[in-house]
């Protein structure tokens, strides 16, 4: 799978401003194609006063989606039940209108985002995603660097990336994300050492029998490093998932993350 690019969030991380079009009249996908054709950057679908179904909000968003423009869907409250499937079925974004407390603030949270940090469940596929054939055991360099390699897998690609960018005006980061744990691309990996010399993984498991362990293994015993290398994993026996605030606070930090790296730059062996 290949995440789609957002021009909404581009633009913003550049500085730059972002146009959109409210929809709320239009019922079909033929919107998002004159949305592209005149410039705009996102469609604004205002759930919350027309009369739209939710096929038709997923058949507009998914429109938009084929031909570059983002989808956002105001929907009725942050009580909405329907955000979750809104989401699910091609809206990038999500409007959530009157929030007036702090609790309406964490309920629209909760809606959209998954486990730990909110309540939204896992579906089996999301049209955000455009889907291509990605072979197994081949890892991707999402971030050329020199100085060493950062290995990250699922979520923890986006954290290691972000703390690469932090850093580089004092230290070149190369993210290296082996996209499939079984089988493992030991030669992509071994490829990148090479490269860089130092080895860091982020792993949101155990830190005992845990893949950062059995990478850290492997780079000691048959590739080339040049100083120790490190892990950032959750504390051993760690299962608070009950507890959504407290398995948040144990999961590896870009902060703990960042202290990996400085660390490792400043040994040798």
């Amino acid at each position: 799978m290949v995440e789609l690019k957002n021009p909404v969030i581009e633009r913003m991380r550049a500085g730059d401003v972002s146009l959109g079009m409210i929809v709320r009249l239009a019922r079909s996908g033929d919107i998002a194609r004159v949305a592209k054709t005149t410039g705009h950057d996102f469609i604004f679908i205002d759930r919350q006063h027309a009369l739209f179904t939710l096929e038709t909000v997923g058949h507009i968003a998914q429109a938009a989606l084929g031909c570059g423009v983002a989808p956002l869907v105001r929907v009725r409250s942050c009580h909405d039940p329907d955000t979750s499937v809104i989401l699910d079925n091609g809206a990038t974004g999500i409007i959530f209108p009157d929030i007036n407390s702090a609790a309406d603030a964490r309920c629209a949270v909760e809606a959209c985002k998954f486990a730990p940090i909110g309540k939204r469940s896992v579906s089996a596929g999301y049209p955000v995603f455009d889907l291509r054939p990605v072979p197994l055991g081949v890892g991707r360099v999402h971030r050329a660097g020199t100085d060493v390699t950062v290995v990250a897998v699922g979520h923890l690609v986006h954290d290691a990336i972000a703390v690469a960018d932090e850093l580089a005006g004092e230290v070149s980061v190369e993210v290296f994300d082996p996209r499939s744990v079984y089988p493992f691309d030991w030669a992509g990996l071994a490829a990148s050492l090479e490269r860089t010399g130092r080895l860091v993984v982020v792993d949101d498991s155990n830190r005992s029998c845990g893949l950062a362990a059995e990478i850290l293994a492997t780079a000691a015993e048959e590739m080339h490093l040049i100083a120790p290398p490190r892990r950032v994993t959750r504390p051993d026996g760690a299962i608070v998932g009950a507890v959504p605030e407290l398995d948040v606070a144990l999961q590896p930090s870009r902060a703990q993350l960042t202290t990996a790296i400085q660390t490792v730059l400043k040994s040798g062996l």
